[in-house]
């Protein structure tokens, strides 16, 4: 039985689809809020305030 599941190492990471675009901006890559805001989305901190505003 153990032969026939398949044999993975526990800390893979499998991104699929593919990612469109990738960066080595340490700035962008643990900070995408800060990211998003200075690219002019708005965001929003109280994230089930916005889920009630908008009808989810």
């Amino acid at each position: 039985m153990a032969l026939l599941a398949p044999m993975a190492d526990a800390h893979q990471i499998v991104l699929l689809p593919e990612p469109q675009w990738t960066t080595n901006d340490k700035d962008t890559k643990y900070n995408p809020l800060a990211f998003l805001e200075n690219q002019g989305f708005k965001t929003q901190e109280d994230f089930k305030s916005w889920r009630d505003e908008n009808g989810y």
